[in-house]
């Protein structure tokens, strides 16, 4: 077998221990056996690090375990008073930027990709992460210039509130014909998004894909209904009424 064959099942393998540490936080391995159709005892090794779970195992397993963990992500965002979504805690922490990165990959598989873009700040965790995960650079858009840079891409974002912003991407990091998959934290108006894919068609590259970590129901699916490119969220949560 490959070497980097042999590497990425070595990741799965360790993905799926990290994820199950995170689910042992929450939940019993009685709880967890009974969740995953598991036994106790070969759950209880995986965690402890006694054992690693065979590459055959981790695959029928980590199916599983992505839904759970999900479902928890779900519960641990919530609106706030002024009926936006904080997902600060969930972006901080290593088990949900890297369930998110599995997801993603799981998405884009068999698509060409060089370049992974996003927007300061919020999505720089996710866009990073799923960077080292293929190998690629990445590229942060801001919203203010960069010192020492002279030519950038430019576009302007314009909110429902009528507040205007101007994202600028150096030139340097994004160039004619690449495929770039563009990342995003949250999904509701389709402003940012919209603005990204403005920026990669003025370089001449092509959008394989625009990922979110969250799509607030039920905006984030009309708000990128006309956009030409695949957009898909890692998980939805529901707007305040």
């Amino acid at each position: 077998m490959p070497k980097k064959a042999r590497w990425n099942r070595l990741v799965l393998r360790m993905k799926l221990v990290q994820l199950l540490r995170f689910l042992k936080q929450n939940y019993t391995y009685a709880q967890l056996a009974d969740m995953l159709k598991e036994s106790v005892t070969v759950l209880a090794r995986y965690v402890c690090g006694e054992v690693l779970p065979s590459h055959g195992k981790a695959s029928v397993l980590l199916p599983r375990v992505e839904r759970v963990v999900r479902d928890i992500m779900v519960d641990m965002v919530k609106p706030g008073d002024d009926g936006f979504f904080d997902i600060t805690r969930l972006l901080s922490e290593v088990t949900s930027r890297t369930a998110f990165t599995m997801w993603a990959i799981d998405r884009i598989a068999g698509t060409r990709v060089n370049k992974v873009l996003t927007a300061a700040v919020d999505g720089v965790p996710l866009a990073v992460s799923l960077s080292d995960a293929l190998g690629v650079p990445v590229a942060v858009a801001k919203r203010e210039r960069e010192a020492g840079v002279r030519d950038f891409w430019t576009t302007v974002v314009e909110w429902p509130s009528g507040r205007v912003e101007t994202l600028w991407l150096p030139k340097h990091l994004l160039r004619r014909r690449e495929w770039v998959v563009i990342v995003d934290d949250i999904i509701r108006t389709g402003e940012t998004l919209r603005a990204l894919i403005r920026l990669v068609q003025y370089a001449g590259a092509k959008v394989a894909a625009a990922l979110a970590f969250v799509g607030v129901k039920p905006y984030w699916r009309r708000a990128v209904e006309d956009l030409d490119a695949p957009v898909d969220v890692f998980m939805e949560v529901t707007a305040p009424t």
